[in-house]
Formats: structure tokens, C-alpha cells, sequence
């Protein structure tokens, strides 16, 4: 029997991923063709582009995102991002349907991990589900304390991926086999034992039918032209430098380096892929290229950079000793500056801080620390950049204040952080335009907010939301550095 490719065919030459997708798989199901698969996983890739992710702060709203999303949307183009997100931000939880405290998994993620295994096995048999699998097994990081408790977590994930029938995927298994990544003793043991049986079983797995070998090349994923120059790269790099707001080169360079490969390709993919910034594989590249990513220069005295679009995007600046004074004098001058948001002081001086944040070059800057009022008045009258957001180091003074409510350089601020700020100035920030334009406010609890002692904290918290009516985000300070956040949504605080 022939498998008929004429509709998946159509869909890929109309690039209508989702669709192509959902007609490779079909054909998946019904034939276990080992060359379907690198047609799902190009399919996939295509249509993950254009999904409308969920975005969640902390692991327990990433969590419940996930499987949410789970059971809302029995898409194929949902399950590659499940997939893809099998083990991002899973957090604590108790393990539910019983007390599995004396097998260790109490308030563990391996309880949130196996609801979302068992969630995924669920869901129709699938390439990249055994891929999410595999890639648990690669990285090594699942055991426990005794050789039951970690066959109780390596068991599922092995039930998924031969549920998934990928026979493609053997020889990794294989690999691991021989070598298990884990360095737990127990770990080694248990995949030893169990993952032979697992390969003989997906082993097993035949494909039923053919598969048209005209329409077959014409589906399969064909790989990218390097039609871009170094030389084509640098131009492109010069504008962004030059026009670093224009989101249309950005996109033209990003391509680019798509084409040409590298670290920026690496990131760019991990970006579109849904990855975090502070995705473990993104600032595993980011220490192996820092030198290329950001120069060699900016990676002596920066630290943990964040890149966007494979441009720097965020850092913070390192101390004085971990530079020499001639890398310190050039660094200012890099074009790379020119695309960072956010700079934070860390433990740097004032002065090194003040010399990269003050550059010509970082006229990007959204979102700055502030240790001294030279430092402010330097940055409110030099060259005007759309500055979003004040982190105070320490107490401001009242010209400090004053400053900020009337320099015509700092007009787009709408976030303020401050250790401790005293009432009569937040009532001065109330009687001028700051009323309506403050959307983000870090503060420490004063007794004199409300003009007389005794009020509780929530009396105070309240107060400010009723005083800024365009406030979206509000975290107190306290004298034990916990800062309670509170967030506006669609239904309220």
C-alpha cells in the first residue's frame, strides 16, 4: 500500500505549517515511517514560530500554565510546545493521590514532573514527545535516594517514549545504555537494567505501507542556503548598531545569522523556541562565545548578560579588579552598547558603573541603578535615551527628588525603586503629572506615608493604590529584604 503525500505535500509548498503538521502526523500514525519524522519535526519547528506561548513568572504560573494549556488545546502544534517544555520551570509540589513521603518524593519536582509525563503520554503518539523523553534521560538530572524510588521516576518516562513507537531514537538509547549521563550510582544502575527492554521493544515497531519517494523529497525539510556573507553580516550589524530601535533590521539580521549559524543562531533559536533568558542551554553559549556575542571587552566587565534577537540586551557590571584599567578604558567605546537595556551596578564603583551607563554608546538604556546624585545629574543632562526605570542604591536626597520630578530627560520614566522614601516626597510625586505616568513602584513601608504613625502596612499599600491610579506593579521592601509583590490583572490586585 502507498501512503497518499498529495495533501501533506500541499501544505508545505503553501507553508501552512499547522497544517502540514497535523497531516504529518496522520500519516505517523498509520505508518511509523521513519522518514516522517524529520517532516514532523521541521513542521513543528515552522508552526512554533507563530504560537501564541503562555508567559508565567514563577515555576507554580508556569506550571499551571503548562498544563492548562494541556487541556485546553489538543493540537499537534500545542504538543510540540509541551514537549519542548517538559522539564522548564517545575516546581515543589505535593504529590497528589497519595503520601509518597517515605518514597521521597514529597514536596519535590519530581511529583510536578510526573503529572506532566503522565499529562503528555496522554496525548496522541508522537515523535516529539520520545525526543522530550530522550532529552530528560540525556541530561541526567532524575534520581533518588535508592534504586526503587529512582526506577518510580525513570519508569514513566520510558513508558512515553515506546508509547511514541520512534524507532529512530534507539540508537541514542543505546548510547545512554552503555553510558548512562547521570551521576547518580543508582541512576546508572536502573537504566542499565530497564533500557534494554525498552530498545527491544521500539525495536519492534515496523512500518506499514510505503511512502511515494517523489512526494516524500518534495515534503522532506530542505536545508538552508548560506547565501549571507561575513561581509553582509557586518553591514547589517553596523545599522542595528546605528538604528537599534528598528525592529525591521533587527529581523533582516537575525535571519541572517540564521543562515550563516553560530552562537547567535543558537540563541536566536533557543529565543523562538519559548526558551527563558535564563534558559540553562542559553547561558551555557553565552560563557562559551561571551567574546563573540558581545566583544571581548564588554565580556571582561560584564556579567550575566542576556541577549535578545542575539544582541546584548541586559547585564551587570563586574568589579573594578576583574578588568585591567586599559580593557576598563576601551569598553565604553564598544558598539555592542548600543543595543543593552538594562545595566545594573552589582559591585562595580560608581565610577565604572557611571562610565558604561553614561557612554554615547548605550543610547538604549531602559533601566538604570542610581548610587549618587552626580550620577543622576550627569544622566539627566546628557544625551536623552528612553529611560523606563530608576533603581535608587540608597536613600535619595530631596534635590535627587526634585530632579527626577522636573528634567525633562527622565519625562519617560514610569518605574521607580528606592530603599526608603520619605512621605512628603511620595506626596509631591502625587501632585504632579507622576500621579498618572507611575505604572511600577518599589518602596520601603514608612510610618509618615499617611501623615501620622500607627498605620498598618495594608492601610499603606492600599493608600498607594488609590493614590496612582495607572499603578501595574507594586513591591514593599521590609527590614528583612523580603519584598511582597503585587501584580494588577484583568480582575484586580
Amino acid at each position: 500500500m502507498t501512503l497518499d503525500l498529495r495533501l501533506l505535500r500541499s501544505a508545505v509548498e503553501l507553508e501552512a505549517w499547522a497544517e502540514a503538521l497535523e497531516r504529518a502526523l496522520v500519516l505517523w500514525q498509520v505508518s511509523r515511517h521513519p522518514e516522517l519524522v524529520p517532516v514532523i519535526l521541521h513542521a513543528s519547528t515552522e508552526a512554533l514560530r507563530t504560537f501564541a506561548e503562555p508567559r508565567a513568572r514563577t515555576r507554580h504560573d508556569f506550571d499551571a500554565a503548562w498544563r492548562r494549556l494541556a487541556l485546553d488545546d489538543a493540537g499537534s502544534v500545542a504538543t510540540g510546545w509541551l514537549a519542548n517544555h517538559l522539564s522548564t520551570k517545575v516546581p515543589e509540589v505535593d504529590p497528589p493521590g497519595g503520601n509518597y513521603t517515605e518514597r521521597g518524593f514529597a514536596r519535590t519536582r519530581h511529583a510536578a514532573l510526573l503529572l506532566r509525563l503522565a499529562t503528555l503520554t496522554a496525548r496522541t503518539p508522537d515523535p516529539r514527545v520520545a525526543r522530550a523523553g530522550l532529552a530528560l534521560l540525556e541530561r541526567g538530572r532524575l534520581g533518588a535516594w535508592d534504586e526503587d524510588q529512582t526506577r518510580d521516576l525513570y519508569r514513566p518516562v520510558l513508558q512515553m517514549i515506546e508509547r511514541a513507537g520512534d524507532p529512530t531514537i534507539g540508537p541514542s538509547l543505546e548510547r545512554i545504555a552503555r553510558q548512562p549521563p547521570s551521576r547518580r550510582a543508582s541512576a546508572r544502575t536502573v537504566l542499565r537494567a530497564d533500557l534494554p527492554s525498552s530498545i527491544a521493544r521500539l525495536s519492534k515497531v515496523a512500518p506499514h505501507g510505503t511512502l511515494d519517494p517523489e512526494g516524500l523529497e518534495a515534503v522532506a525539510p530542505q536545508p538552508r542556503r548560506q547565501t549571507t556573507s561575513g561581509g553582509d553580516i557586518a553591514g547589517l550589524l553596523a545599522q542595528v548598531w546605528a538604528n537599534p530601535w528598528d525592529a525591521s533590521l533587527r529581523e533582516v539580521l537575525g535571519d541572517a545569522w540564521l543562515d550563516q549559524g553560530g552562537p547567535q543562531a543558537e540563541l536566536l533559536l533557543l529565543e523562538r523556541a519559548g526558551a527563558a533568558t535564563d534558559d540553562k542551554r542559553m547561558v551555557r553559549i553565552i560563557r562559551k562565545h561571551a567574546a563573540a556575542l558581545m566583544g571581548a571587552d564588554l565580556a571582561s566587565v560584564l556579567l550575566k548578560p542576556k541577549f535578545r534577537g542575539g544582541l546584548l540586551d541586559a547585564a551587570t557590571v563586574r568589579a573594578t579588579q576583574a578588568a585591567s584599567s586599559e580593557v576598563w578604558q576601551r569598553a565604553p567605546g564598544a558598539e555592542e552598547l548600543s543595543t543593552l537595556r538594562v545595566l545594573r551596578q552589582g559591585r562595580a564603583s560608581g565610577v565604572r558603573y557611571a562610565t558604561l551607563a553614561l557612554s554615547s554608546r548605550a543610547r538604549s538604556l531602559e533601566q538604570v541603578d542610581v548610587d549618587r546624585s552626580e550620577f543622576l545629574i550627569a544622566l539627566s543632562e546628557g544625551p536623552r535615551r528612553p529611560l523606563k526605570g530608576l533603581r535608587f542604591l540608597d536613600m535619595p536626597s530631596y534635590e535627587d527628588i526634585l530632579l527626577v520630578l522636573a528634567s525633562a530627560s527622565l519625562d519617560e520614566v514610569t518605574a521607580i525603586d528606592v530603599p526608603c522614601l520619605h512621605g512628603s516626597w511620595l506626596h509631591m510625586f502625587r501632585r504632579t503629572e507622576w500621579r498618572d505616568r507611575l505604572e511600577s513602584l518599589a518602596v520601603a513601608p514608612s510610618l509618615d506615608w499617611l501623615g501620622h504613625t500607627g498605620d498598618p502596612l495594608f492601610h499603606q499599600v492600599g493608600a498607594l493604590i488609590r493614590w496612582f491610579p495607572n499603578l501595574r506593579r507594586l513591591a514593599v521592601h521590609d527590614e528583612y529584604n523580603v519584598s511582597p509583590i503585587l501584580q494588577r490583572e484583568a480582575d484586580g490586585w
